[in-house]
């Protein structure tokens, strides 16, 4: 059995069971065989379900090569499809400042904690109404 499997878009055309089958088997033999698997993919779902580590390319550089967690993490996304997107539409250089940026907006903007006060435990709705009117601004900027 080969122990490197080369794959371009392995699943690419296929209906949704017949993809769902064929990534179950590149799963299954990956693990019975112990094989390395190089997946060229633009369908990120299906790389988020198989890679153990991502290499994202431009131009034929590399901008990233990382774990789908950390690409994740990194640019301030979802899931790795919005990476990915994110990644085409603007480059790795402008989405991973745009995440970078986000985050200490997000810093800046989140409401100190206050040690809890006696008015404030007996008006549960007053709290929760404070909080909505915090993330509605949050959102407006």
């Amino acid at each position: 059995y080969p122990e490197i499997l080369l794959l371009d878009e392995p699943t690419a055309s296929l209906d949704p069971d017949t993809a769902d089958w064929v990534r179950a088997e590149i799963e299954r033999y990956r693990v019975e065989y112990g094989a390395t698997i190089l997946l060229a993919s633009h369908n990120m779902a299906e790389v988020e379900r198989l890679a153990s580590r991502v290499i994202m390319l431009e131009k034929g550089r590399i901008l990233a090569d990382e774990t789908p967690a950390e690409l994740i993490r990194r640019f301030g996304r979802e899931t790795l499809e919005e990476v990915f997107l994110a990644i085409a539409r603007r480059g790795a250089q402008v989405a991973e400042a745009e995440a970078a940026a986000k985050k200490a907006a997000s810093a800046r903007t989140a409401p100190a904690k206050k040690a809890p006060t006696k008015k404030a435990a007996t008006t549960k709705k007053a709290a929760t109404t404070k909080k909505a009117a915090t993330t509605e601004e949050v959102r407006v900027r």
